[in-house]
């Protein structure tokens, strides 16, 4: 029988490492209550990889291998608009919830 502690280990450890990158990305802001800083650090993960992967099909997609390059820069130039407007949407919700470091 093998131990999981290895993976565990590994996976807290990528987790720390992701919901450290999301608090430098949304300095000066941090989780309120604790949480806050639990869900901050169980979502983190999970969340990159699954932006990873939706990015990943996206820009390997079929078409978009397909079309013309000036095409192809307008599908990403309008992609990475909705991104922006989901995390403006997001963060505007979100903000509630969140303190200023030294508050």
């Amino acid at each position: 029988m093998k131990s999981i502690w290895p993976k565990g280990l590994a996976v807290a450890a990528l987790s720390l490492l992701a919901g450290g990158a999301a608090l430098f990305n949304i300095y000066p802001y941090r989780p309120r209550s604790i949480i806050g800083w639990c869900l901050l650090f169980m979502l983190a993960l999970p969340l990159w990889f699954i932006l990873d992967f939706v990015g990943e099909r996206f820009v390997g997609a079929r078409f978009s291998v397909s079309l013309s390059p000036v095409a192809r820069i307008t599908f990403g130039v309008i992609i990475f608009g909705g991104f922006v407007l989901f995390i403006l949407v997001t963060f505007h919700f979100l903000e509630p919830f969140l303190a200023k470091w030294g508050s």
